[in-house]
């Protein structure tokens, strides 16, 4: 189901956006909360969402909302469990993930973060290179996987977007 964050937040971008400037979606978020419950973060308010394709999927987000990039960039959110059956832990994930690409490894307090990128061609429309910009976020109880996709100019003009998502996102205690 593809449906605005609030329509509230979305009537306030409305009025308040002067087009389709990044910045501008990064100041007018919403907060957002998974139907489950088990993620929280803010996102761009006049992003769509498409929330609940089974597995591990929680939720995405389309953007930006305006401008000749419109719906071009994804961020995509999914969240793997410690107790589910054959599960991998966070470095393995992204080692295999990455498809022999560099993967980089930082420590955020409890949270370790494993980041890469990978590009290839478009398999639709005309030619474009795409490139996927993986983050893998490790909790005591599993990890987060939160991946920003499209052409590559839409991902360049979203990372602004993408930094204010990984720095909200937080996963409610148990």
């Amino acid at each position: 189901m593809i449906r605005k964050i609030t329509l509230f937040a979305a009537l306030l971008c409305v009025l308040g956006c002067g087009g389709s400037n990044q910045e501008d979606a990064v100041k007018n978020t919403s907060v957002y909360q998974s139907p489950t419950g088990d993620l929280s973060l803010k996102a761009p308010a006049a992003w769509r969402v498409l929330e609940r394709q089974g597995g591990k999927h929680r939720v995405t987000f389309f953007g930006p909302a305006k401008g000749p990039l419109a719906f071009s960039a994804s961020i995509a959110i999914y969240r793997y469990d410690a107790s589910a059956p054959g599960y991998v832990d966070a470095k393995e994930f992204a080692q295999v993930r990455a498809q022999g690409a560099l993967v980089s490894e930082e420590t955020d307090g409890l949270k370790k973060v494993f980041t890469y990128s990978t590009e290839g061609p478009s398999l639709i429309g005309k030619p474009v290179t795409v490139v996927e910009d993986s983050t893998v976020i490790s909790l005591p109880e599993g990890f987060f996987v939160v991946t920003h996709a499209g052409p590559a100019e839409a991902v360049e003009a979203t990372k602004n977007v993408l930094d204010s998502v990984l720095s909200s996102l937080e996963a409610p205690k148990k």
